[in-house]
């Protein structure tokens, strides 16, 4: 009975992504469905029987627009927008629900309401944080009265423009304007956050003097896909990073309870699934307060990226958010070899291999190396980093002035690693 009630309130989604392409874009309308239809079945798409579940529910709900479409107007009149964000996926979520807050304190507008019904949500803990901010529907019974309202065309706010990938996202002009913005913007309310801490702290046994670093890797085990593998990363090549750590008095958390090869290891806790399950807030909490964050691009970069914890983005691709948003984080990207030749940034561009790359045999992706996650964790640790001249970030930013829309970033590329791969920045 939940999965088919999840089914009913899963909204269409508010981002679609381009057939072919996989690049972010508005939801299809009703001809372009059929067409994605017909190419799925002459291309034996394994999703095909999936488009044309959505069709029928496209019809569904533009019949039941129509019933509302007196409230629609009134509502049209009075200026309210109503918006559905991807609540089930945990990166999406933060990434377009934490943008959007962020664009309508800019535009000082709080006729906004959002959707996001609450047993459904992937994660409760960013849920609450962000009820602090914006109206959010997230009643089952409210949102199945309200639900034709927020695939209106006349009062819905698309938030294509949200998504990072999206090839003329304003992520990164928000972002840069927003200078409010720090580590209290998004945040628990103080009663909570004390319950949180005492969790922590007897969960773990850490205690409130140690430093400690997050964890969070897209292994192999994660998807199967092409075009999601090549974000993945191999887990051992983290083993001199987390030595490092160990070191200079770092204690780790691991996210990720699959990975043997973090197991065993002292200081170094794994943080199991079923913790996961019983309190996600605790989740955000840990990541909140974390000394620094190592990960890959994937969803929980952008969890920690709203978050403000200082993050070291590993095996970076594809490189529509190359540059990081906030300054306190490094990226370190993968290196695409066509035909046997590595290939330079204006190289990348030209062939438009940038945000995404189709399955071509004579394309090579090539991991970060140990050393080059090592280099990374030791800029991100050092306190001068901020000041530095960072000489091959700017070579990137005149390479890409202006087609690029993540050259507003204000974090960098490692720059050793720039130093490292010259031929990048030729």
């Amino acid at each position: 009975m939940k999965n088919l009630l999840r089914i009913l309130l899963k909204p269409l989604n508010p981002v679609d992504l381009e057939f072919g392409s996989r690049l972010p874009r508005k939801p299809y309308n009703f001809f372009e469905r059929i067409k994605v239809v017909i190419v799925g079945i002459k291309t034996r798409d394994k999703n095909s029987f999936k488009y044309i579940l959505n069709i029928i529910k496209y019809i569904i709900i533009r019949f039941t627009v129509l019933i509302y479409f007196p409230i629609i107007i009134i509502l049209k009149i009075l200026n309210y927008k109503f918006v559905v964000i991807n609540y089930w996926q945990f990166g999406a979520f933060a990434q377009q629900l934490s943008f959007l807050i962020k664009d309508i304190e800019l535009e000082k507008n709080s006729k906004y309401f959002v959707y996001v019904p609450e047993v459904f949500v992937i994660n409760k803990g960013l849920l609450n944080i962000f009820k602090k901010k914006i109206k959010i529907i997230s009643n089952i019974y409210l949102c199945m009265i309200l639900f034709p309202l927020f695939h209106s065309n006349l009062i819905k706010k698309s938030v294509v423009e949200y998504d990072e990938h999206f090839l003329n996202t304003k992520t990164y002009k928000i972002n840069k304007k927003f200078l409010n913005f720090d580590q209290s913007f998004f945040d628990f309310e103080d009663q909570k956050k004390k319950l949180l801490e005492k969790y922590f702290f007897d969960l773990i046994g850490f205690n409130s003097s140690d430093k400690y670093a997050v964890i969070n890797l897209r292994t192999g085990d994660f998807y199967k896909d092409f075009n999601y593998n090549l974000r993945n990363s191999n887990p051992r090549k983290y083993l001199k990073t987390i030595n490092y750590l160990k070191q200079n008095d770092f204690k780790i958390i691991c996210f990720n309870s699959e990975i043997d090869e973090f197991k065993n290891i002292d200081d170094v806790f794994i943080y199991s699934d079923y913790v996961k399950k019983e309190n996600d807030e605790l989740e955000i909490f840990v990541l909140k307060e974390a000394n620094i964050f190592i990960t890959n691009m994937f969803g929980p970069k952008n969890v920690a990226s709203i978050l403000c914890t200082p993050s070291l983005v590993c095996d970076s691709f594809p490189y529509s958010s190359i540059l990081p948003y906030n300054n306190s984080d490094i990226t370190i990207p993968k290196i695409i070899e066509k035909n046997k030749k590595k290939l330079s940034f204006t190289e990348i561009f030209n062939s438009g291999l940038f945000h995404s790359i189709k399955n071509d045999e004579n394309i090579k992706i090539i991991e970060n190396s140990s050393q080059d996650i090592l280099d990374g964790l030791c800029l991100i640790l050092d306190k001068k980093y901020q000041q530095m001249n960072k000489r091959n970030n700017a070579k990137f930013k005149k390479i890409m002035d202006k087609k690029i829309s993540c050259i507003e970033g204000l974090g960098s590329i490692s720059e050793t690693f720039l130093e490292k791969n010259e031929f990048l920045l030729k």
